[in-house]
């Protein structure tokens, strides 16, 4: 009799494991490809409101952008080519100084500034592609031809 309990919590443990492997595998923080490279972050990405977030120098210059920041006013404005980006972290942002509505601003976490990734790609020029089942960004750049985006 003992023995025949033990083989159902076996089998019931092994059921549990293998039911709750995708909702562990989903809870990862999303990958992010530029150019067939992934990117890493000191900083992991992270979703909030269906929209990814990465730290914006880092993503800045992998896009090869020139950023500044601006502590006092917590405002990060990037330039390549012919486009500039600012954004003010928990406020607007803006593309070429038209205000741009964002569905997720631009926050601090854990002391780091992150910006929605498809806002900044995009603005900056490049192709995004999502695939939630792998929870995978794949970024292809555009190249600079003569100062224009």
């Amino acid at each position: 009799m003992l023995r025949r309990h033990m083989l159902w919590l076996k089998l019931l443990v092994f059921a549990m494991l293998l039911l709750g492997f995708p909702l562990i595998a989903s809870a990862q923080n999303p990958i992010v490809i530029l150019d067939g490279k992934q990117l890493s972050f000191d900083v992991p990405p992270t979703i909030e409101n269906g929209r990814t977030l990465v730290p914006l120098r880092a993503i800045f210059e992998a896009l090869g952008a020139e950023v500044q920041w601006d502590g006092a006013t917590q405002t990060v404005t990037a330039t390549k080519g012919g486009t500039t980006i600012k954004l003010v972290v928990g406020g607007q942002a803006y593309k070429n100084g038209q205000p741009v509505t964002l569905d997720v601003p631009a926050k601090i976490i854990n002391g780091r500034t992150l910006v929605p990734l498809r806002f900044v790609s995009e603005a900056l020029g490049a192709n995004v592609k999502w695939d939630g089942s792998a929870q995978t960004i794949t970024i292809t750049s555009q190249p600079v031809i003569n100062g224009v985006v």
